[in-house]
């Protein structure tokens, strides 16, 4: 886990992220998940975030990265 700017940043596997969640989108551009092994995942405030949308950085900007989960 990382943390920037009260954001908790998760990352994960794709593969074991596969296993966890079936049909799982990118919020940013909507690539589907697929179980590539080396691939890292975000889990960001309600959204979850894939390696490219990650290099641009669009896990810290986009909406859903920003709203905290209701607990």
């Amino acid at each position: 886990m990382n943390e920037i700017s009260g954001m908790e940043i998760f990352r994960i596997d794709a593969v074991k992220l596969a296993e966890l969640f079936s049909g799982l989108k990118c919020e940013a551009c909507g690539r589907a998940l697929e179980p590539v092994a080396g691939e890292t995942w975000a889990k960001v405030g309600c959204g979850t975030f894939c390696p490219d949308c990650i290099a641009l950085d669009r896990h810290l900007t986009h909406p859903s990265a920003c709203r905290v989960p209701v607990q």
